[in-house]
């Protein structure tokens, strides 16, 4: 029975250290993409800053 439970520590020692080294390769690729972003200033969404036309907007809040 020992080396059953041998092979099965082995198995997830073996997963849990691909995940582990998966998981880090995808943070460093966020970290990457985050970097570009923010050196282009692209950081926050075009939704908060909307431009309204005052020549279109008849006053209903619809434009806003």
């Amino acid at each position: 029975m020992s080396v059953y439970f041998l092979i099965v520590v082995v198995l997830i020692t073996g997963i849990w250290t691909v995940q582990i080294y998966l998981r880090r390769k995808t943070d460093e690729r966020n970290l990457q993409r985050l970097e570009a972003t923010k050196a282009e200033g692209l950081t926050e969404p075009p939704s908060l800053h909307p431009v309204i036309n005052p020549d279109l907007c008849i006053g209903s809040g619809a434009c806003v």
